[in-house]
């Protein structure tokens, strides 16, 4: 399995590597370069999906953050989020743009393991973001599993907010990113996604023998 002796110190560094025999799953801050496979992985899930130009401002923006999920080196998921700082009274919040994965990675645990990635991103320095929102198909069960794991609530529907098909959006918040508790939130959420990758991979190895 993987390592995990060392969960506590990984998820408050600002790069995640976990080795599992044969496999390395690492997540991380894209870089400028990489901008056009992110945009390739999400127009795979979304119609319509974010430009190649809209990813080069979000990896190189100060007010923005866009991160990946890699195995064995390889791009295999994508995530983003636009930040409002604070001011006067408000605190900073996130704004979740996009969370996607390549179909083959789906149901592994990668997608928990890469939303945790972003969420502590956001909460970290230099964005300190307290809040964090989104929008989700109303019958995206798998996703809204996800972020219910974090905490996040429904607060409304965006009617007919989505394309191809057409379907309407829920509107999710979550509070209190900056409070202790948080923490252990991202971390039971890690060692849950890697758990689920290590059972996927034996049953991978299984089929293959």
């Amino acid at each position: 399995m993987f390592d995990v002796s060392q969960l506590h110190k990984l998820v408050a560094e600002g790069v995640w590597v976990f080795r599992h025999p044969g496999v390395t799953v690492a997540c991380r801050p894209l870089h400028f370069a990489e901008a056009a496979k992110a945009a390739d992985i999400e127009a795979t899930r979304f119609h319509p999906s974010t430009s190649v130009s809209a990813f080069e401002s979000m990896i190189s923006g100060q007010n923005s953050c866009c991160c990946g999920v890699f195995v064995n080196d390889t791009l295999v998921g994508c995530a983003s989020a636009n930040i409002t700082p604070a001011a006067d009274e408000y605190p900073s919040e996130a704004f979740i743009d996009n969370i996607s994965l390549l179909t083959e990675y789906a149901g592994c645990g990668l997608g928990l393991l890469l939303t945790a990635y972003l969420l502590k991103f956001c909460s970290a320095s230099p964005f300190g973001s307290a809040r964090a929102t989104l929008e989700v198909r109303v019958g995206n069960t798998p996703a809204k599993r996800i972020y219910a794991r974090f905490g996040f609530t429904c607060h409304g529907i965006r009617k007919r907010y989505y394309s191809h098909p057409t379907e309407d959006a829920e509107i999710h918040w979550l509070e209190n990113m900056q409070e202790p508790a948080f923490q252990d939130v991202l971390l039971d959420a890690v060692s849950h996604a890697l758990e689920m990758f290590h059972v996927k991979q034996l049953q991978r190895s299984g089929d293959m023998q």
